[in-house]
């Protein structure tokens, strides 16, 4: 999956924040359920200080 993310210029965790759900749509074997849920735990640990 990293490899995927990084080849499409996502290599941070801000990368990942910024995205949307349909930014990462096409990835295969990625649904919208995890996706979201990537880019919100992302969004919590960058953008509120919330690693847990």
């Amino acid at each position: 999956m990293a490899f995927k993310l990084a080849a499409r210029g996502v290599c941070t965790l801000e990368d990942l924040a910024e995205q949307g759900i349909d930014d990462l749509a096409d990835i295969e074997g990625l649904t919208d359920e995890k996706a979201g849920a990537l880019i919100m735990a992302a969004r919590n640990i960058c953008w509120f200080g919330d690693e847990a």
